[in-house]
């Protein structure tokens, strides 16, 4: 009986790990790739990268300290998509139109004379190694995080009696 148990367990382990290591079970989609999946967001090497040559941009973070803050990163990124992915499983989306006026307003040249360039685009977001899919993807996602951000501060009041214990 002893022995019949060692070897059921032996078996179930045995599945347990083929099963469960990456790769296994045949090639996914880009499984090097992604770093996390939060519902149907994903969180991926190419996102961190993005940010980080951002930050480097921006002179936000500099190239000896990416090192130290990529787990920051990483996990802020994840952050996010669980906010985005908690928003939406709540009915917070964002619409058609708003995501044409953040694709206005952080991309006005693409609107010249009132019409938008569609070329132009995805010209643009080929350069920035991005498709179309992914930058309005993301675009939504940092929307629905500002919305979410604007209705939390909304909510904070602070009597002018602190704000004058404060100044003084």
């Amino acid at each position: 009986m002893r022995t019949l148990l060692t070897v059921l367990l032996g078996l179930i382990a045995i599945s347990m790990v083929v099963t469960l290591i990456p790769g296994m079970n045949g090639p996914s989609q880009t499984d090097s790739n992604v770093l996390a999946e939060v519902g149907p967001y994903t969180v991926t090497v190419d996102d961190i990268r993005r940010n980080i040559d951002d930050l480097l941009r921006q002179q936000r973070l500099t190239s000896g300290l990416v090192q130290a803050y990529l787990p920051q990163l990483i996990d802020q990124a994840i952050e996010e998509r669980a906010v985005a992915y908690m928003a939406k499983d709540l009915g917070n989306e964002i619409s058609d139109e708003e995501l044409a006026n953040a694709i206005q307003s952080s991309m006005p040249m693409l609107f010249q004379g009132g019409k938008f360039d569609k070329e132009q685009y995805q010209a643009a977001l080929g350069q920035m190694g991005m498709t179309v899919a992914k930058f309005e993807g993301d675009l939504r996602t940092n929307q629905l995080l500002k919305r979410l951000s604007d209705l939390a501060l909304e909510g904070i009041v602070v009597p002018p009696a602190d704000v004058d214990r404060e100044l003084k």
